[in-house]
């Protein structure tokens, strides 16, 4: 998913795709990678794909909750810069050390928003929606669907935080003057389909 978006970077030296003590994991690679892993074994083991989804949408929303906080050692996928002292605080800011960058330019300020703390207690958030509910939904594919909304409604806000995003069209020009990032047009994607399939069938049913 990174490598895709990033191929010009990658292209003179393909063997640094391998390299990812440097970086380049996209939690939307992994999650895209893993259902259409899951879902070629329900194929071959002839079980149902969405209900095999639904039994792991828990967990995974958990674990992305839980893994955030690599994101706070690493010091990495940190917001924008905090200049307002009363908001140079944990968990609202989050201090980087040493040189550092933001959308690609060196940036003098080491207080910035804290994205990793914000998506973290969102991803708590859902997880507990979906644990609360898991007896509640009625159809095959509900918890997974769920998720997917949850989630990127999240994302589509939190994204634009980010200094460090993939572009799907880059920032300037008159007409995107901010540029188009990937996971915010992806996420922005999924949550119209979701809502729309859900009213839809809720109509129909």
């Amino acid at each position: 998913y990174y490598v895709l978006f990033e191929w010009a970077s990658y292209a003179a030296d393909p063997i640094r795709i391998l390299y990812i003590w440097e970086g380049g994991l996209a939690i939307y690679g992994a999650v895209i990678g893993g259902l259409l892993g899951m879902f070629f074994y329900s194929r071959v083991k002839k079980h149902r794909f969405l209900k095999l989804a639904d039994c792991i949408a828990p967990g995974l929303v958990l674990a992305q909750s839980i893994g955030r906080w690599g994101n706070f050692f690493n010091q990495e996928a940190y917001g924008l810069p905090i200049n307002n002292g009363a908001l140079m605080w944990f968990p609202m800011a989050v201090r980087i050390d040493g040189t550092h960058y933001f959308n690609g330019e060196l940036c003098a300020n080491p207080y910035h928003m804290a994205t990793f703390f914000y998506e973290s207690m969102w991803c708590l958030i859902v997880f507990i929606v979906l644990w609360s509910c898991r007896k509640k939904f009625k159809h095959d594919g509900d918890a997974i669907l769920t998720y997917a909304a949850m989630y990127g409604f999240e994302r589509m806000f939190v994204e634009r935080l980010r200094g460090d995003s993939l572009y799907l069209i880059k920032p300037g020009g008159e007409v995107f003057a901010q540029g188009i990032r990937v996971s915010e047009m992806l996420s922005f994607v999924v949550v119209v389909c979701v809502v729309a399939f859900f009213i839809i069938r809720g109509i129909r049913e």
